[in-house]
């Protein structure tokens, strides 16, 4: 398993480089077994934008580029499971999964 921080940086930096800096507010990545009992990384991470500035195909298409670094820099071969969520929301988030 990779070290959380690492992980978190690269989500970061693709979801920023998707979207631009500005965009993304917090980012909150939980570790589970998906229901194949493979390990998936839930990511909830904060849109900051209008709702006709967000582009699902492009909220979706983030999952490759994270995945191919993830394996690359860190060897770490879970898969991102992506969830954009409201800034209250994401306190909800926090609270519920840790």
């Amino acid at each position: 398993m990779a070290d959380e921080r690492k992980v978190e940086r690269i989500v970061r930096t693709v979801l920023e480089d998707v979207f631009g800096a500005g965009r993304i507010g917090d980012v909150h990545i939980v570790r589970a077994l998906g229901w194949q009992g493979d390990e998936i990384l839930r990511i909830y991470a904060v849109f900051n934008g209008a709702d006709d500035q967000f582009d699902a195909t492009l909220a979706y298409e983030v999952v490759r580029p994270m995945r191919t670094r993830l394996l690359d820099e860190l060897a770490d071969d879970a898969f991102p499971v992506m969830s954009y969520i409201s800034s209250a929301d994401m306190k909800t988030v926090k609270n519920a999964v840790g």
